[in-house]
């Protein structure tokens, strides 16, 4: 796990040290494997990462295979190749909070929970309704997602990506991928599924 605070002001960063003097214009980027998050005015990361917005206003983007969904001011629009229906953003989704697309399916975090669509050929887009949902990462064929009651996954189980380990102590964050499934949690970085 690797962090860094950019000035952006400046061009400089101090590798694992915060910077007292943080603008709105500076982001702090945390890399765990091959998962890079800005944290400030605008969320960039890779199709296997999601984040949360942390304040009213913020962007997330989020790439599958061939598209690309966004949390823009409130609302998630996605836009490329919707040819499994993983653009088609459901028009119920009630203050989004979270989103994320991989390969051929999206989901976003709203107050009635997760909810997916695109290819579910494998369960992975099929919404999960209720608790406190906090963040939602797509992987290639299933999906986590992390709330009060933990980290949940769902979908294609094949190689154990979707089978939490029950050793998770508080975890904070999780991101699903291709073949496997990674959390940070009181113990620092833990994943399962294919190795």
């Amino acid at each position: 796990c690797s962090v860094f605070d950019l000035d952006i002001m400046s061009g400089k960063h101090n590798a694992g040290k915060p910077m007292p003097h943080l603008t709105q214009l500076s982001y702090r980027l945390t890399s765990i494997g091959r998962r890079w998050v800005a944290l400030g005015s605008v969320l960039f990361f890779s199709s296997l990462s999601t984040v949360t917005a942390q304040t009213a206003g913020e962007t997330i983007v989020s790439t599958g295979y061939a598209h690309t969904c966004a949390l823009i001011d409130g609302s998630v629009r996605c836009w490329g190749d919707n040819s499994l229906g993983q653009t088609d953003v459901p028009e119920t989704l009630l203050n989004p909070k979270s989103v994320s697309a991989n390969h051929y399916h999206s989901c976003a975090v709203d107050d009635n929970g997760v909810s997916c669509w695109g290819l579910n050929n494998w369960g992975q887009a099929v919404d999960q309704p209720g608790g406190n949902m906090l963040s939602v990462s797509a992987g290639k064929i299933h999906t986590c997602a992390l709330g009060d009651s933990g980290v949940l996954c769902w979908g294609y189980n094949a190689l154990g990506q979707a089978t939490v380990p029950g050793t998770l102590s508080n975890p904070v964050a999780v991101s699903a991928g291709a073949a496997h499934s990674c959390a940070l949690d009181d113990a620092g970085v833990q994943c399962w599924g294919s190795n």
